[in-house]
């Protein structure tokens, strides 16, 4: 008697949701500690672009710079510039907008990584404390 096991078949998309339920819920009782700060210094004009992370995830070593087109190295969250306010930050991007994103954006997110985005700075006092 042959016996044939039905093996499921996951679509693409049910693949994302499952790796993305996975990172929400491996992070969801732990909280990004206070002022997670990160500077990156620009190889071709040194300005440093000034970064905190709101939620926990894994940030690039190197960022484009935010004066010129050059590229900057991390301090590794070492806060070279305390006077300077924060101009970006990382967030982890909702399911929704994960979907959307292309193959190596996708995976970037999917294992581990954040986005990141502009801080309005008009509000910056308001809302933040760093």
């Amino acid at each position: 008697m042959l016996l044939i096991l039905k093996k499921e078949i996951m679509t693409k998309k049910e693949h994302i949701i499952q790796r993305y339920n996975s990172i929400v819920y491996r992070y969801k009782n732990q909280k990004v500690k206070d002022n997670k700060i990160n500077c990156y210094i620009c190889n071709k004009c040194d300005h440093i672009t000034k970064t905190i992370e709101i939620d926990i995830g894994s940030i690039p070593f190197m960022f484009n710079c935010e004066k010129c087109d050059g590229m900057g190295t991390t301090t590794f969250s070492k806060d070279i510039a305390p006077t300077q306010k924060s101009t970006i930050e990382w967030y982890r991007p909702s399911l929704k907008e994960v979907l959307t994103y292309k193959d190596y954006k996708q995976e970037r997110i999917l294992d581990g990584g954040l986005e990141h985005r502009k801080i309005n700075l008009e509000n910056q006092d308001f809302f933040f404390n760093y």
